[in-house]
C-alpha cells in the first residue's frame, strides 16, 4: 500500500504574498503530520559581471531566515537553504531531491499568468509531490476532492489521498469525468474501483461522474462542494508540452484552490 508520508516538506519561497500562501499550508500539514520543513530561496543569477550577486545573496538568506522565524514559531523544525542559480525551477528540484522530500510547495500569484509561474516547471519536472498553493487562500483541507480516470496514476494519488485524510480526518468526494455519452461506463469504472480502494481503507467517498470537459468540471465540482485540496495524479510523460497532463495544467491555470499532484514512483 502507499503511504503519504510527510516527514519532510520543502517550501520554495520569493518573499512574496504567494510565497506567504504557500508557507502557511506548509506549516498547515506540518504540523497535523509532525513534518520538519526545509525552506528555500533562490534567486536568478543576473549576466556574470553585474555587481548585485552579493545584494541578491544576502535578499535570498534573509527571505528564507524570515521563513524559519515564522516556521519555528509553530514548534516545527526548520532549515533553510538561500541559493542563487540560471534556473530557478531546477535548483528548487535538485535541492528537494538532494534531501528527499515528501512534497515540494511552491505558490502560485494572482498578477502574474501561471504559465509563466515557477509553478508550472517545478510542478512538471519534479520527480516529488507538488503542491501548488493560489496566493491569499486559508489552507484548509477538511474537504478533499481527488479526481480520477481509471489509469494507474489517478489510482495512485487516491491511495496516497485516504492515507492524508485519515490523518487530516477530512470529508472525500470522488470525481470521474467523461467527456461523451461512450466514456460514461469507462467513468463509472473508475469510481467503483477508487471506491473499493477506499472501502478496504476504511474511508467514505462521495463518487461524483459528470460528463463534460474535465477541467470544467472538475472545477465546477470543487466551487460548488467548497473544496479545499484537489488532488491529481500526473502521468509522469517525458515531453515538454505535456509533462503534466494537459488537464492538470489547466486545472493549474484556472484554479483558486490548491492542487496536489501525486507522481508516480520511479
Amino acid at each position: 500500500m502507499v503511504k503519504f508520508k510527510l516527514e519532510r516538506i520543502l517550501i520554495a519561497t520569493d518573499g512574496t504574498p504567494a510565497s506567504q500562501t504557500a508557507i502557511k499550508a506548509g506549516i498547515y500539514l506540518a504540523k497535523n503530520f509532525g513534518s520538519k520543513i526545509y525552506g528555500i530561496c533562490v534567486g536568478e543569477l543576473p549576466l556574470p559581471g553585474l555587481p548585485v550577486i552579493e545584494a541578491m545573496e544576502k535578499r535570498a538568506k534573509e527571505i528564507v531566515d524570515q521563513l524559519k522565524s515564522e516556521v519555528e514559531k509553530e514548534g516545527i523544525d526548520c532549515e533553510v537553504i538561500p541559493e542563487l542559480a540560471d534556473e530557478v525551477a531546477d535548483c528548487i528540484i535538485e535541492e528537494a531531491k538532494k534531501r528527499n522530500v515528501d512534497l515540494v510547495i511552491v505558490g502560485k500569484k494572482k498578477k502574474r499568468p501561471i504559465l509563466t509561474s515557477v509553478a508550472i516547471p517545478v510542478t512538471a519536472h519534479c520527480p516529488l509531490d507538488v503542491l501548488v498553493v493560489p496566493e491569499g487562500i486559508k489552507p484548509d483541507f477538511s474537504k478533499i476532492l481527488i479526481a480520477v480516470d481509471g489509469t494507474v496514476y489517478s489510482e495512485l494519488a487516491a491511495k496516497k489521498g485516504f492515507e492524508m485524510v485519515k490523518k487530516l480526518g477530512s470529508e472525500v468526494l470522488v470525481i470521474s469525468v467523461a467527456e461523451n455519452d461512450e466514456d460514461v461506463p469507462y467513468a463509472e469504472e473508475a469510481v467503483n474501483l477508487t471506491q473499493y480502494v477506499a472501502e478496504k481503507e476504511g474511508v467514505s467517498i462521495k463518487p461524483v461522474i459528470e460528463k463534460g470537459k474535465p477541467t470544467e468540471k472538475i472545477i465546477e465540482t470543487a466551487k460548488n462542494n467548497s473544496i479545499g485540496l484537489i488532488i491529481m495524479g500526473s502521468h509522469g510523460k517525458s515531453s515538454e508540452d505535456y509533462a503534466i497532463g494537459d488537464i492538470i495544467r489547466k486545472v493549474l491555470e484556472v484554479t483558486t484552490i490548491p492542487v496536489m499532484v501525486v507522481k508516480r514512483p520511479k
